[in-house]
């Protein structure tokens, strides 16, 4: 009796080993690769007079993990105060804090965090929105600005 069980339990742990899945086949999906240039916009409004406006490209590099990055903006940059238009100024700030989970995003750059989403899984583009606080000229105060944003290949 005791060969009997001891066969049958060899025999049901055998196949139960035997029908486990392969774990191989369930590593997760591969973050997207969004390294290279894009071309990138913001909007941003402090909910009175002053508006700002950055367009350009972003360069980005990604860690080999993928799920990290940083990089820089190049591109003009121009803030509208009450009326007063000023020059647009050429700017090369940092890209920093970037992080990619699915297709959400998020990095700070001209100061401002910038939370969105890819619109598809082709990674073409980028959408989302900004919060930040900076001045609106070189020695003016500062302002608590919210808007969009748009990066794109």
């Amino acid at each position: 009796m005791r060969a009997f069980i001891f066969i049958f339990l060899t025999v049901v742990a055998t196949t139960a080993c035997d029908a486990a899945p392969d774990i191989t086949e369930y590593t997760g999906t591969a973050p997207l690769r969004i390294a290279g240039t894009w071309t990138y916009e913001f909007n941003v409004y402090d909910g009175a007079l002053a508006n700002c406006r950055t367009s350009g490209n972003v360069q980005i590099n990604q860690t080999l993990n993928g799920d990290q990055f940083s990089g820089y903006v190049h591109g003009e940059y121009a803030c509208i105060n009450g009326g007063d238009v000023p020059e647009p100024v050429t700017a090369l700030v940092p890209v920093t804090a970037g992080e990619l989970t699915g297709l959400g995003v998020r990095f700070i750059a001209f100061g401002c965090v910038h939370l969105g989403a890819l619109t598809d899984s082709t990674a073409k583009q980028f959408r989302g929105t900004l919060n930040c606080t900076f001045p609106v000229t070189e020695f003016g105060p500062s302002h608590d600005f919210s808007g969009t944003w748009e990066a794109s290949r």
